[in-house]
């Protein structure tokens, strides 16, 4: 796993990088579920009817004109799947410093 991360004071920004073989990536219903509220909304979607640590909470402050957006550590936002030749394997586990540089 490769991690990037950046630390804004109230904030985490970054991501991590699995790479790893089809039959070793394990998902749920859940991951990658991304729920938006609406502050407009004539009958808002409470926030407790889904708990979970897959899904991830974006609101709009609208006081601050200003997204605010819940994403628990580890909540999937994407997820790309490809089976790479040998040599396409190899430059992104290098380009991404899984392995060293030649």
């Amino acid at each position: 796993m490769k991690t990037r991360r950046w630390n804004f004071g109230r904030e985490i920004a970054g991501s991590d990088i699995r790479i790893c073989a089809t039959a070793l990536h394990a998902e749920t219903h859940l991951d990658g579920l991304h729920i938006y509220y609406n502050p407009y909304a004539q009958c808002p979607l409470r926030p407790d009817v889904f708990q979970s640590g897959e899904i991830t909470h974006n609101f709009y402050d609208t006081v601050k004109n200003e997204p605010a957006q819940f994403h628990p550590d580890g909540a999937l936002v994407s997820r790309l799947l490809f089976e790479p030749d040998l040599q396409s394997l190899e430059r992104l586990l290098r380009t991404d410093g899984f392995l060293g540089q030649r």
